[in-house]
């Protein structure tokens, strides 16, 4: 952090200073200040993806989710699209119980990443929150199909087919 601080000093613009002080801040679990170093070092520099993400992981911690959204799509607006970020988008409305904007998220990295199981689980999840069984049940299945070995969705899916009184004896 004092090294960081000294090269701010010397140079109050240098976005990879910002950066990295917000890694040294994050380190120590001070998410409130990591978030600031990160809030300027994209201010400064408004492509640097790294710095969103890092920010807006540090106010999830925080539990602010609904910043932590704003944060990665001010990241979509200025860097571009990708499954990432609108996976994390979705993971913070899940967490403020937003189901539909979360899924609405989910499916856009779906797009964008058609390969990735996790999102469909995540999709799932969802379904699942809303006792909407039958919905979750087509997402884990699409889940398992893209990642046969993740123990996690049959376990999901699994679950899913209890709720339903649908288990074989």
């Amino acid at each position: 952090i004092a090294l960081h601080n000294k090269l701010l000093d010397k140079d109050a613009y240098s976005y990879q200073a910002w950066f990295n002080l917000g890694h040294a801040h994050f380190c120590k679990r001070e998410y409130k200040k990591a978030a600031e170093s990160y809030d300027f070092s994209f201010t400064i520099n408004e492509k640097f993806e790294p710095s969103y993400r890092d920010c807006a992981e540090s106010l999830m911690h925080l539990g602010e989710f609904l910043e932590a959204a704003s944060v990665y799509k001010r990241a979509i607006r200025n860097t571009g699209a990708n499954a990432f970020l609108y996976l994390q988008v979705g993971t913070c409305y899940e967490e403020l119980e937003q189901y539909y904007d979360a899924r609405e998220f989910y499916l856009k990295a779906a797009k964008q990443d058609p390969q990735n199981g996790e999102t469909y689980f995540r999709i799932g999840e969802t379904y699942v929150k809303e006792d909407r069984w039958v919905n979750a049940i087509s997402a884990y299945r699409k889940a398992i199909k893209l990642d046969e070995l993740n123990p996690k969705f049959y376990a999901a899916i699994a679950e899913t087919f209890y709720q339903l009184d649908e288990v074989d004896n």
